[in-house]
């Protein structure tokens, strides 16, 4: 019995260093990739590189601004580092990334979403692994150890057992991994600034102009305060910016002293919209212009 269990616990080790070795090839190649945004800031931008803004939001910062259109109306230089399914707390962690990683901005454009003007949840959000390949960065970890919960906790342990991480997340890091084994610059849908874009969507061929229903808003997420000191103390200029709804006016108070830029209700064409709170094709370019003219001055300064 004892020879039995001495040789149990070799396989077991010989297992546990196979998969912790296989979860750290995997970890290394999403690192040099551009798969994910996290990698694709850090391996195609010199460090200490200056932008003159940065975009960060979730699906609707993605797909609401092209930082290209920007930058062609006022000879600027910007970087969409949006990412869908995030909300605000995953969008300071992608400020944070930016500037821990050497990057300077004098602006960060932060496209706000409606569940996040007064409060944010503390739970991960679901494209938050994505950053998980700097898990190893302080910072990084830090968020994800505040936000954990439950038995099994596989960024908490993925820190010291990477195994743990890239088994539980097998579909989401591992295999897309192996991909860029072979295709290391593949860009996760995005384009080369960061950006991305609904095509015009088919149900909206219909030219119908919208008649926006006026809602109150109020916009008091204390985090917003937090992400205000972050990158002040960085030197950089928050601007919140509320893009574009599909027959929806946002009246709203901003109790901060931050400059608001709110264009919830600017496009009143139907077919600017891919779906209810996304743009298409068509609809990103009038709005990225509509914001080009309301950034301007800020420029100038």
């Amino acid at each position: 019995m004892k020879k039995f269990l001495i040789q149990l616990s070799k396989y077991f080790l010989i297992i546990a260093l196979i998969a912790n070795l296989l979860a750290l090839m995997s970890n290394f190649l999403l690192k040099r990739s551009s798969i994910f945004k996290a990698s694709f800031l850090v391996n195609n931008f010199e460090p200490e590189q200056a932008f003159d803004y940065f975009i960060i939001g979730s699906s609707r910062g993605l797909t609401s601004i092209g930082s290209e259109e920007i930058d062609q109306k006022l000879t600027t230089k910007g970087i969409n580092l949006s990412q869908d399914d995030t909300g605000l707390p995953s969008q300071l962690l992608m400020a944070k990334h930016f500037f821990e990683s050497g990057f300077q901005s004098s602006y960060c454009i932060l496209v706000l979403d409606e569940p996040d003007f007064e409060h944010s949840s503390m739970q991960i959000n679901d494209n938050d692994y994505r950053m998980a390949p700097y898990l190893q960065r302080e910072y990084i970890y830090d968020y994800f150890r505040k936000r954990e919960r439950g038995i099994i906790r596989p960024y908490t342990l993925g820190k010291y057992v990477p195994a743990v991480l890239y088994a539980y997340y097998n579909t989401e890091l591992f295999i897309p991994s192996l991909f860029t084994l072979f295709r290391p610059n593949y860009r996760h849908r995005f384009d080369k600034y960061g950006n991305y874009t609904y095509p015009d969507n088919q149900l909206n061929t219909q030219n119908e102009l919208l008649k926006p229903i006026q809602i109150q808003k109020n916009i008091s997420n204390p985090l917003l305060h937090t992400f205000e000191e972050y990158l002040r103390a960085k030197g950089c200029q928050l601007i919140l910016y509320v893009a574009p709804y599909q027959g929806r006016e946002l009246i709203i108070q901003n109790e901060f002293d931050i400059p608001l830029i709110n264009h919830s209700s600017i496009l009143l064409e139907n077919s600017d919209f891919y779906d209810p709170i996304h743009l298409n094709n068509k609809g990103k370019i009038v709005a990225s212009s509509f914001l080009a003219e309301e950034l301007q001055p800020f420029f100038l300064k």
